[in-house]
């Protein structure tokens, strides 16, 4: 957002602000949509994946919603939420890669532990996940930003 679209904002006159924000922002909510429903059918890499599509929908939603308000501010909340989320499932699939690689490979304890620690961070990101792809919220915000442009 810095490096590339800030210094092409530069050129946008200010009573173009508006639309060139809400212009990007549908982009990156687009392409988050495009992303399966279902979080189980995905695999760690396609959360990653995902994950990083939501953090650049999350940070232009961060930008805008000072200006464009609800429901951007709404969206920035969910995306957040996501992108914890998969965060949280990376963070063990990396651990669980660490693990087998360590002296402790053998340990139940640890592997039991960190499969648990992976199952809950894949309900909370099945839940967030949901919530930002929610059908009557995708309209709102899709209506919003539509009318924004």
């Amino acid at each position: 957002l810095i490096e590339t679209d800030i210094p092409r904002l530069a050129e946008t006159s200010s009573d173009r602000f508006v639309p060139f924000v809400a212009k990007h922002l549908k982009k990156r909510f687009c392409s988050v949509l495009e992303e399966p429903d279902d979080t189980k059918s995905m695999s760690s890499t396609e959360m990653h994946q995902v994950r990083k599509r939501c953090k650049r929908l999350r940070y232009w939603a961060e930008f805008a919603a000072p200006v464009l308000d609800e429901p951007i501010t709404e969206l920035m909340l969910r995306a957040k939420a996501v992108t914890s989320a998969f965060g949280d499932v990376h963070d063990a699939d990396v651990q669980y890669e660490q693990l087998k690689r360590s002296g402790f490979a053998e340990s139940h304890a640890v592997r039991d532990a960190l499969r648990r620690t992976r199952k809950a961070a894949c309900r909370d990101a099945e839940k967030a996940w949901s919530m930002l792809r929610k059908p009557a919220f995708t309209k709102v915000v899709q209506s919003a930003l539509t009318r924004l442009q």
